[in-house]
């Protein structure tokens, strides 16, 4: 990178570094290893098998930035995920050191698989491998004999469209299963199974049977289609068992990054989704500023944990890629430092430090498919050298501090949406911004 101030390119190298902290290698010289429980060792004859996938995290941020920087890195985390998978008999969604820690929820493992193939970071063989696992966990209705891996409230989710306040936490579960869903029918077209793809696609929307209009926020819902909390009781600012680690502001934008018109429609036009959006982000600035250096939980954005770290780039997809600049820029701005303290929380296996690379270089993916959102680069010229193919990211004007943008070309060809495919990306020799001082009305 070119430009910006000496803290901000601190800050960009040492996110970077911190980005590629993991996974770990737990094979031997020859390729053993055992896993906890196998009563012998097993040999990857093809690469090197890893562990410490912090999945619930990094699927968001780290994952896809292997796919892109670093192709092989995302090709063996695949197949290692798969492998563990093939040993112990399903995905597992945390694994550390030689085991499954089961930590968290969500079906996160085959959202990366899923992205390393978007990307084209995965080959075929992964597909095939992967592909047959992860359909039996999440879309047979008996159980594999290894288990559903982080599926667990599948067959609810089958029947309901749901995962119903009983399993505990069930509005993150199953905004998370909805995620997985959208990722999954990404594998299962690579896989050529459409009708599986379609069946997936369609289930990737029954979040909304959560919405509740007369609060405007998910909640959990029993099986007999009743709220779990009396709407008397229902706080939107306060953590209950509906969510994991957020409360319901924070859950409400889970679902944004993949499906924001379904968001846009739940909460009455992209108009209003985008005034819900400001008061949120808004409501993270004001406690910002009022306790700037504090990690602990916030009522409304919250920078230091995964649930809402999209929520940014949401405006960008309902159509005020102004407002994502805006809030994004902040975020950089009043978040993070060159201070050993210098980030807002857990970078978790380098969520957070993934996110500032990205957010610097003016892109941001939506985990499990092939696509990204534009943001604003930090830099004035940045050159990325993958496989000996230079990108350049041109921020005319971010030598200024411009942190709006006017307009954006690929290759010289102006693009009109803050949208991109990963195919484009990698085809590109010069993706430039033009920046602004002010909002302007680029991409709306």
């Amino acid at each position: 990178v070119t430009g910006g101030t000496e803290a901000e390119r601190r800050i960009f190298y040492t996110s970077l570094y911190h980005a590629f902290l993991m996974p770990t290698v737990i094979a031997d010289a020859d390729g053993t290893y055992q896993l906890h429980g196998q009563a012998t060792s097993t040999r990857a004859p093809d690469y090197a098998q890893m562990s410490d996938f912090s999945l619930w995290d990094t699927y968001r941020t780290v994952h896809p930035l292997y796919a892109w920087l670093a192709p092989d890195l995302a090709a063996a985390s695949a197949r290692a995920l798969t492998r563990f998978a093939e040993d112990l008999g399903a995905f597992p969604r945390w694994p550390i050191a030689t085991g499954e820690s089961g930590t968290m929820l969500g079906a996160p493992a085959e959202i990366v698989v899923a992205d390393a193939v978007a990307r084209g970071a995965a080959d075929a063989d992964a597909v095939a491998r992967a592909w047959p696992l992860l359909r039996a966990a999440a879309l047979d209705p008996v159980a594999p004999a290894g288990g559903r891996g982080g599926r667990e409230h599948v067959e609810p989710y089958l029947q309901l469209g749901y995962v119903p306040a009983s399993a505990g936490r069930s509005v993150s579960v199953t905004t998370e299963y909805a995620h997985a869903d959208v990722a999954l029918a990404t594998l299962a077209r690579a896989a050529g199974a459409d009708a599986d793809a379609d069946t997936l696609s369609a289930r990737s929307r029954g979040w909304r049977a959560l919405h509740d209009p007369s609060t405007g926020f998910l909640r959990g819902r029993l099986a007999d289609g009743r709220w779990a909390i009396a709407d008397a009781e229902f706080d939107p600012l306060v953590w209950n068992d509906d969510y994991a680690e957020a409360n319901a502001w924070h859950s409400l934008w889970m679902v944004g990054l993949h499906d924001p018109a379904g968001l846009a429609e739940a909460l009455g036009g992209a108009d209003a989704a985008i005034a819900r959006l400001e008061q949120f982000m808004s409501g993270g600035a004001d406690e910002v500023a009022a306790d700037p250096t504090s990690a602990l939980p916030r009522e409304y954005y919250w920078h230091g944990n995964e649930p809402a770290l999209s929520a940014p780039y949401l405006f960008a997809q309902l159509g005020r890629p102004d407002l994502t600049q805006r809030w994004v820029a902040w975020v950089l701005d009043a978040l993070y430092d060159d201070t050993a303290s210098g980030k807002a929380g857990n970078d978790d296996g380098g969520t957070l430090a993934a996110w500032y690379v990205w957010s610097a270089l003016g892109l941001y993916p939506v985990a499990g498919t092939d696509r990204y959102v534009l943001g604003a680069p930090r830099f004035p010229l940045a050159e990325i050298d993958v496989g000996g193919q230079v990108l350049r990211i041109v921020g005319d004007g971010a030598e200024r501090g411009d942190r709006y943008v006017a307009a954006v070309e690929l290759d010289g060809v102006a693009l009109t949406t803050p949208t991109l495919t990963h195919a484009q990306l990698r085809a590109a020799r010069e993706l430039r911004f033009t920046m602004s001082a002010t909002p302007t009305s680029w991409g709306r």
